[in-house]
């Protein structure tokens, strides 16, 4: 048999670096981009099996052992710090970069490594030869999935376990004193909380920018996700409940066992073609009118389109789906994407400081087309937004106005109706107290 030539080794020797190099980059940055999706949708006991570093037997002895070395039973127990990795942090646990290959093509079938953020822990577990016998990890905002890695006969084996949360159900309701925000704050909920009320919920049937008066009153039934007695993240929007001076509203969240989504009081979704704002809750710095005077070129024009006022960065979204027809520069709009949508519609988002697609790709409502700038003709930040039909601008705050939403089956209207004023009595139980702040809360 003849023997290895120099050449041999030295290219064996660039592969372990290459392998290695692989790792630290996956541990550190991540193996791919993230997917959501398959992260989400990771079949719960699916097993992928890894081969070891080396051969490894398992004894019967008074310890523990998994190779043929013995384990420290004690699990070390850490948390990923400002800045960190899960490779740094392991090797500051002195773990080798012989393990952490295994480790990170076992993780990288369930978790995209550049995921990894402050605040989330593992529990790890070494023998006496600091090789991984098993390793657990867990991420801060979804505790609830856990990533877990063991060393077997023949490998690393992982999978990816989804432990169940509790589920409270809170309902609310608050006076609109001055803004939305402020009200759901008095009540300690976020401003996200607020933004799936105004943008997501009611974001085609209510102008928050016009539509609120004081006195007017919101209130919101949701879930609220626990684990271990510990607050994990809210959970679904069951139902909201708008009652109002110039506009009153009641979506209720509903799945007839096809599709899911919210419908009013009679059983009509809430949803319509377009979204009333591009953006998340902003100040409107210029109306819709045919006579502005233009603070640029000192003469009136017309000023076909609405301005949102917005800090430079805030990303913008479609109001509708519909096909990319422009995304560059464009005179004084700046940077504009235009969007052609479904009988005869268009629109326009203007000035802006990034563009986030291309001619010709396809889009739905909500997805981020750029971000808030002052490209083209603008004194400052703000997103110029245009709305048109067959040609002609048209008002987007009353352009649903005449839109009705789809209505429910008939044959699922009495389990509809049952189902809302289960969640409408928690709004209206006589055991609220209304206190002077305005605002008053119920936990079942």
């Amino acid at each position: 048999m003849p023997r290895p030539t120099f050449s041999f080794w030295l290219w064996s020797l660039l592969a372990v670096l290459i392998m290695l190099t692989t790792a630290r980059s996956a541990l550190r940055y991540g193996l791919s981009q993230p997917n959501p999706q398959k992260d989400l949708m990771a079949p719960e006991g699916r097993v992928i099996i890894l081969p070891l570093a080396s051969d490894s037997t398992t004894h019967k002895t008074g310890k523990r052992i998994i190779s043929n070395a013995t384990v420290d039973r004690s699990p070390i127990v850490d948390t990923l710090r400002t800045s960190d990795s899960i490779y740094l942090s392991l090797k500051r646990h002195g773990v080798s970069n012989l393990q952490l290959v295994l480790l990170s093509n076992a993780l990288s079938n369930f978790f995209d490594a550049s995921k990894a953020k402050p605040g989330d822990k593992y529990e790890l577990v070494l023998d006496q030869d600091r090789n991984i016998v098993s390793f657990a990890y867990s991420q801060r905002n979804y505790p609830e999935r856990v990533f877990n890695v063991n060393q077997t006969k023949t490998g690393f084996a992982a999978q990816q376990i989804i432990e169940s949360l509790d589920t409270v159900v809170v309902a609310f309701e608050v006076m609109i004193e001055g803004n939305v925000s402020t009200a759901i704050h008095k009540v300690g909920e976020s401003d996200l909380l607020t933004d799936i009320v105004t943008d997501v919920i009611f974001g085609s049937v209510i102008d928050f920018q016009k539509d609120p008066r004081y006195g007017d009153r919101l209130g919101i039934v949701l879930q609220k996700l626990y684990k271990d007695a510990i607050f994990v993240r809210d959970g679904r929007v069951l139902v909201a409940r708008y009652n109002g001076e110039v506009v009153s509203q009641t979506a209720v969240f509903y799945e007839d066992g096809q599709k899911f989504g919210y419908y009013d009081e009679n059983g009509k979704s809430v949803e319509r073609m377009f979204l009333l704002s591009p953006l998340s809750y902003r100040r409107i710095s210029s109306g819709f009118t045919h006579k502005r005077f233009h603070p640029i070129l000192k003469r009136n024009i017309p000023h076909l389109g609405i301005d949102f006022a917005a800090p430079t960065g805030t990303k913008v979204w479609a109001t509708a789906r519909g096909t990319i027809t422009h995304a560059s520069r464009k005179g004084g709009y700046g940077k504009l994407v235009e969007i052609e949508h479904p009988n005869g519609y268009r629109t326009r988002y203007a000035h802006l400081n990034q563009i986030s697609v291309s001619r010709g790709q396809h889009v739905n409502k909500y997805d981020t087309i750029g971000r808030v700038g002052a490209t083209g003709r603008a004194t400052g930040p703000h997103l110029h937004y245009e709305l048109l039909r067959n040609g002609h601008h048209q008002n987007p705050t009353r352009i649903n106005k005449s839109m009705r939403g789809d209505p429910l089956p008939k044959e699922h209207l009495s389990s509809f109706y049952a189902h809302k004023n289960r969640l409408l009595e928690k709004i209206d139980d006589p055991r609220f107290k209304r206190v002077a702040s305005g605002h008053s809360r119920l936990r079942d």
